[in-house]
This record gives C-alpha cells, sequence and structure tokens, in this order.
C-alpha cells in the first residue's frame, strides 16, 4: 500500500469512516482480499473465479461508511480505478479464456467496469473489448460483454464453433483449407447467477472477412474472394445472416 488515509469521527457512538487508499503492483490474485464478501456478492464471485494472474499496477480506492460497532462497518458508498496488464479473463465457459489482457478498470458500489486494451486468445489478436457488471446495488445484477478478435479465419472459426457456442458447425463449415483473415465481435449478456443456464445466456456475433476460401461450403462448391472484398456475417442462436460489405 502506497497511501491510505482512514478518518474516523464518532468513536464514543456511532462512527463514520471514509478511507482512501492507493494500491500498487498488487497480484490480482489477491483481489479476493480486499472485497468484502458483502459487497455486490455476486459481482464479487464473477469478477474472483474469471479474472485471474496478472498485476494491478495501481489501484485506486475511496471507500466510506458507518460504524455500528467495532466489529460492523456498514458501507454507504465505495468507488475507485484499476491499470492492470497480463491478467487472464473467461468470458464465458466453457469458452478459452484472453491472456495477456491489459487495459483499465473503475467501479462503484453499482457497477464494475472493465475497459479492455488489448490480449490474446489462440492466436487471435484481441481488440478495444468491455466488461460491464451492472445492477451490483440491487437484485438485477448482469453482466454485458463486447470482445473484439482478428487473426486468420480458421482460428476465428475455431473460437466460434467452441462450446457453448457452435456457430461453425451450425453452418456447416469444414476447417480443412480455410484460408484468409476475420475480424469477430462476440457478444454475451447474462445475469450474474450461480447457477447460470445456457438459455439464460444472450450471444450474438458479427464476422468482417478478407481474402476468404472456404471449400465445400455448400453442396461441395467452393467459396472465395478476391483480395480486398469483404463480407459481413451476423450470428446469433437462432439464425444467420450474410451481406456484401463496401
Amino acid at each position: 500500500v502506497q497511501t491510505c488515509a482512514l478518518p474516523i469521527s464518532g468513536l464514543a457512538g456511532r462512527g463514520v469512516l471514509d478511507a482512501e487508499a492507493v494500491v500498487e503492483g498488487m497480484e490480482m490474485d489477491r483481489l479476493q482480499h480486499f472485497w468484502p464478501e458483502k459487497l455486490a456478492r455476486n459481482a464479487r464471485r464473477w469478477v474472483t473465479e474469471n479474472i485471474a494472474h496478472g498485476l494491478a499496477r495501481e489501484a485506486r480506492l475511496k471507500l466510506s461508511g458507518d460504524i455500528e460497532n467495532i466489529r460492523e462497518l456498514k458501507v454507504r458508498s465505495v468507488s475507485g480505478s484499476l491499470a492492470y496488464e497480463n491478467l487472464t479473463v473467461r468470458y464465458l465457459s466453457p469458452m478459452p479464456p484472453v491472456r495477456q489482457v491489459r487495459g483499465t478498470a473503475t467501479f462503484t458500489d453499482a457497477r464494475f467496469d472493465l475497459a479492455i486494451a488489448g490480449g490474446s486468445l489462440d492466436g487471435l489478436r484481441i481488440g478495444p473489448s468491455v466488461v460491464a457488471l451492472s445492477g451490483l446495488d440491487n437484485d438485477r445484477d448482469r453482466a454485458e460483454i463486447e470482445v473484439v478478435v482478428s487473426g486468420p479465419v480458421r482460428d476465428a472459426l475455431k473460437l466460434i464453433d467452441s462450446k457453448p457456442l457452435g456457430y461453425t458447425s451450425k453452418i456447416g463449415i469444414r476447417m480443412d483449407g480455410v484460408a484468409g483473415d476475420a475480424a469477430i465481435r462476440l457478444r454475451f449478456a447474462f445475469p450474474l447467477i450461480s447457477d447460470l443456464k445456457l438459455e439464460q445466456v444472450a450471444l450474438s456475433a458479427a464476422a468482417n472477412l478478407r481474402g476468404v476460401a472456404v471449400p465445400k461450403v455448400v453442396r461441395g462448391w467452393d467459396v472465395s474472394e478476391a483480395k480486398g472484398d469483404r463480407k459481413s456475417t451476423r450470428l446469433n442462436s437462432s439464425h444467420v445472416s450474410e451481406s456484401r460489405m463496401p
């Protein structure tokens, strides 16, 4: 801990606590020790179960609350920020995790927002992405996640075919001979509950494809595009649509 201020008043009766702290070089695996168990329980569980390793270069925290007795603190408000690097983030199990994640985060007693600057995922590059946990101060807490990946279309197709998506299999594309590049935007939204079921997860994906060659994609026909051509493909749990991009 680099700096810490803990002004406390009213200790003769009901106390008031206003605290500020700055921590540098904190291992993210230790976050659970700094996050009170009773504060935003569902968000705490999701963050500590799905974000691992890495380092918080700097973490800032502001907290105020009422001290009911020597052992009990009733939190009135909390806020802060993080700058992190080399995290491992699992957006939706059992999909493969994103590694070497770097970026920043802000949090309050109502929400936790991660602004991801970059990372990597099985040969794919992770572009600017967001993880938003909201409703933490009520019973409607949920996660909304948007991940942007780019790289070889073969690796991208493997990603969107991983469970629970299975998009490539739904389209009927075989991986053999697939070539080209892709940029894919994946979106997930789901409630922050411990017994989450797949039908409670809203999934969608949109892809921009360039220089793509997909052999025998439909009735034995090959599909190929000249260099510079682009195609947009949108997928969700119920349908697939395609349109030519200018």
